[in-house]
């Protein structure tokens, strides 16, 4: 009887060095690795840094002012001359879709995607202040 329990202690060593042998990966499925991710480490200043909050008088306003309210001022059927003027829109409806610059007939028209771009007859606002006001309605047009 000892020769049976020697013999299913070989079978069961060899067994055993079979699923696993000297690479312990045999015999079972590889899980691939997680993806390499950038997670900023706080400990190495690599916070990304906030969204600036885009003010309508400090950041918008100057832009309007510079570029838009010789027509648009109190002539031209929109008026670009405060927030509230803004906010109004034309006889048509609004021009802002506060918190969708995508949904915004004011950015369509300063970027060119609706026609005529704006400002008519003039050379177009830079992408950094198209930015500023698209960033300005995706934070909900708010006054200040």
């Amino acid at each position: 009887m000892k020769n049976g329990k020697t013999v299913s202690g070989l079978i069961l060593l060899a067994f055993v060095a079979g699923c696993g042998g000297s690479d312990p990966g045999a015999g079972v499925d590889s899980v691939p690795e997680p993806p390499d991710v950038d997670v900023p480490d706080p400990a190495e200043g690599d916070e990304p840094e906030p969204e600036k909050v885009i003010s309508f008088t400090a950041d918008v306003l100057p832009i309007f002012q510079a570029s838009c309210v010789s027509c648009h001022g109190q002539a031209g059927g929109l008026s670009l001359e405060s927030h509230d003027s803004v906010l109004a829109g034309t006889e048509k409806g609004p021009v802002i879709a506060g918190g969708d610059p995508d949904a915004s007939d004011l950015v369509l028209f300063i970027d060119g995607t609706k026609e005529p771009r704006m400002p008519k007859g003039a050379d177009p606002l830079t992408e950094e202040q198209i930015v500023t006001v698209r960033s300005w309605i995706s934070q909900g047009a708010a006054g200040d």
